[in-house]
């Protein structure tokens, strides 16, 4: 498991993962990706995954309400949540790894907008919409037969239409 999360954001006491990644608080793009490019890389070779789950975090994003609550926060612009997500996908596809995607975290700031942290949720499947090609993902043997996640969004996608967590986010 890699995570890359901000050292002082809770649970002060996290899990251990294979590889964690701590950064300071306010990390910005250039900083993550950085970070990030140097442990996956090294990671598809070191460890050769047969597939890939990937958790598009959105509340390290710099505006996210996650930093009314939590001491430790990270602050990736729009784009940067797009660049990590491009990056992550692009790399698995590159390799022949089938990778599923889910949404993670994502606050709305007090009297902000759910739509908004439903936006962020959608850049991650907009994303895999563009990159991965259902004939460039290759299935291990043990997968043979089932569809990745990701593939399941290559369907046009509206734009402008929003995820489906924002009627839910907005009923909470």
């Amino acid at each position: 498991t890699l995570s890359v999360h901000s050292e002082q954001a809770f649970p002060l006491r996290k899990s251990a993962s294979s590889m964690d990644i701590g950064l300071p608080t306010g990390t910005g793009d250039d900083e993550y990706m950085a970070s990030l490019r140097e442990r996956l890389l090294g990671i598809f070779e070191d460890f050769r995954p047969d597939f890939v789950f990937y958790d598009a975090g959105v509340d390290c994003f710099e505006n996210d309400g996650v930093k009314s609550f939590c001491r430790g926060h990270l602050g990736l612009t729009l784009a940067g949540l797009r660049q990590r997500d491009e990056f992550v996908l692009r790399e698995c596809t590159k390799r022949g790894i089938p990778v599923a995607t889910v949404i993670g975290g994502g606050y709305a700031p007090r009297g902000g907008s759910h739509e908004e942290v439903a936006a962020r949720h959608a850049i991650v499947h907009e994303v895999a919409a563009d990159v991965i090609q259902p004939a460039e993902v290759g299935l291990p043997p043990l997968l043979d037969g089932l569809v990745p996640t990701a593939v399941l969004v290559r369907q046009p996608v509206d734009r402008g239409a929003r995820c489906a967590c924002a009627a839910a986010c907005a009923e909470i």
